[in-house]
């Protein structure tokens, strides 16, 4: 049987996000920007979509609970609206905008990490804790139910999350470059060996780093989604970039349209198939 799953991510509904050199605004996600990248999914034969975090953007200007709130509750409409399940990560951004307990209830989840069950698959969404926007880490607690998840499931595993958990040099990037701490899970290596200890793991997906990137650790691939509304080469023109992953018995194939289209393919190992026993 063949899976397709949509991938959106980084949206940043807010004000304008700042250069970190400049400070000119370069990013604006809306409410409208949601609804476009929905739309493009539409024609997808997708039996689930992933939000991978950032939803929002913080005001620091003039921070209002209120119309904060507002956003993530015309949001939760939009998405509510698309003809298939959407399942949401949490970004760095989005915890500094609303609470855990907000979120929570916002998107109907007992907690910020959960599991889903598709045709295939079992689902993991993790939540990367951000202080201060950086620092990301998984706790005690969280990897405790990620490692008894990871035994109990008997079908071939995904795991979404919005930090990358493979670090990459950041030379080239538009946000990062310099400061790892913003970018990276400090203890990623932990985390990927726990994935590659289940020998069930077969792909993990995250955003945050506004660029697309792919990378194979140890025969697990590690897709990074670019930001929907990301203005990648500095010329007022967004990304709008989006994800179709195809799944089948032989491979994974990862494909991101938008401004700067690109498709990642993984070939798939009898260990991995071996997991739906």
């Amino acid at each position: 049987m063949t899976t397709v799953f949509g991938l959106i991510s980084d949206f940043h509904v807010g004000v304008p996000r700042k250069h970190p050199v400049t400070k000119e605004p370069v990013t604006h996600g809306t409410l409208t920007s949601i609804k476009e990248a929905l739309s493009r999914l539409e024609s997808k034969p997708t039996e689930f979509v992933v939000q991978l975090g950032d939803l929002f953007q913080e005001n620091p200007d003039a921070p209002s609970h209120s119309e904060e709130s507002k956003k993530l509750a015309d949001s939760m409409e939009i998405f509510g609206q698309h003809p298939c399940p959407v399942y949401h990560v949490v970004g760095n951004h989005d915890t500094a905008v609303l609470s855990e307990h907000e979120l929570q209830e916002g998107f109907g989840y007992e907690k910020l990490y959960y599991s889903f069950e598709s045709q295939e698959f079992t689902n993991l969404v993790l939540y990367s804790r951000t202080p201060e926007l950086k620092n990301a880490h998984i706790p005690e607690e969280e990897l405790t139910w990620l490692s008894d998840e990871l035994k109990k499931s008997q079908k071939p595993v995904l795991v979404f999350i919005h930090h990358p958990l493979v670090e990459r040099p950041l030379e080239d990037t538009f946000w990062f470059k310099g400061i790892p701490e913003y970018a990276f899970i400090h203890h990623s290596e932990t985390l990927r060996t726990l994935l590659e200890g289940s020998g069930k793991v077969a792909a993990v997906f995250n955003g945050h780093m506004h660029s697309n990137d792919f990378h194979v650790v140890n025969n697990i691939p590690y897709f990074t989604i670019q930001s929907f509304i990301e203005d990648a080469k500095d010329n007022g023109v967004a990304a709008e970039a989006f994800a179709t992953v195809t799944i089948d018995q032989s491979r994974i194939t990862t494909r991101i349209e938008g401004v700067y289209p690109v498709t990642y393919t993984h070939e798939r190992t009898p260990l991995q198939l071996a997991s739906n026993h």
